[in-house]
């Protein structure tokens, strides 16, 4: 089986949900974990299975092939995520195999969070200690799996790395309707050393997204002015949009290009109609 998401469950502790690509689980087995590369980075014995009616979580004795279960009872190292999971005794004659998987998107932005250490802390939230904010970015990053969490340029402070702005900005909203009440730093683009530099001088990569955007054609100048100031490349201008009057752009431009722009300039640009 291979593992797809990661659960979190109170009592049970962490829970890895997949498809069963063959064979038969049942409670009680023993499994292993391979990565990617075929090398073991877990091992437990299952403890509970669960299907799934709706919305509502049903407990099993055993499934088969084809169904999709949260296993109970495993322990991974790594998140666990695209992980294969498999019984010791059904490797067969070539050994233990992982199943293709999709690998993770790298993070694209970061952010530094921190307690709110400003004249008004208090008045818009109860969990304002750093230790509480802490612990519960760490919980989050135990299922969110597109979320790396690294020590903050303080003690006090953690940065997070997600896949773009949106992504973080979700994680925000979540934990201030939780009460939490925190300060947090400009988004900032991950860059990463180059490999293939041989030189003593150091230069890095920074991500690169592609951008669609589907505006009105009168306007249609004025964003490709925009994000070509922003170091866009055009990929596609296509005017015979189904809808009459519409134009569809796709554009690969650095992800700290985009930064500030969506939200902001972008609306004013195209009157709201993009």
């Amino acid at each position: 089986m291979l593992t797809v998401q990661v659960e979190a469950d109170p009592y049970l502790g962490t829970l890895f949900l997949g498809r069963i690509h063959s064979g038969t689980l049942r409670v009680g087995d023993t499994l292993l974990s391979l990565n990617a590369d075929g090398q073991i980075v877990g091992e437990g014995k299952v403890k509970r299975i669960f299907a799934r009616e709706g919305l509502q979580r049903v407990e099993k004795v055993a499934a088969g092939a084809g169904e999709i279960v949260s296993i109970a009872g495993i322990k991974i190292v790594g998140g666990g995520v695209n992980c294969t999971l498999v019984h010791p005794d059904g490797w067969g004659l070539s050994g233990p195999r992982p199943l293709p998987t999709t690998p993770i998107d790298p993070p694209t932005i970061s952010i530094n969070v921190f307690a709110n250490d400003s004249p008004l802390a208090g008045r818009e939230g109860t969990k304002l200690t750093s230790q509480l904010i802490k612990d519960r970015i760490y919980e989050e990053a135990q299922t969110n799996v597109a979320l790396s969490v690294l020590p903050g340029p303080s003690s006090e402070s953690l940065e997070l790395r997600g896949r773009g702005v949106l992504h973080l900005g979700v994680l925000l909203e979540v934990l201030r309707r939780e009460g939490f009440e925190f300060c947090v730093g400009p988004p900032k683009a991950v860059l990463i050393p180059d490999p293939n530099c041989s030189g003593t001088k150091k230069t890095f990569l920074e991500p690169i997204e592609e951008c669609t955007v589907l505006v009105k054609e009168e306007y249609a100048s004025g964003v490709v002015q925009k994000l070509t100031k922003r170091r866009g490349e055009l990929r596609l201008y296509d005017s015979d949009h189904p809808e009459e009057g519409w134009t569809r752009i796709v554009m690969d431009i650095p992800a700290r290009g985009l930064i500030g722009y969506m939200a902001g300039e972008f609306k004013n640009d195209v009157h709201g109609q993009g």
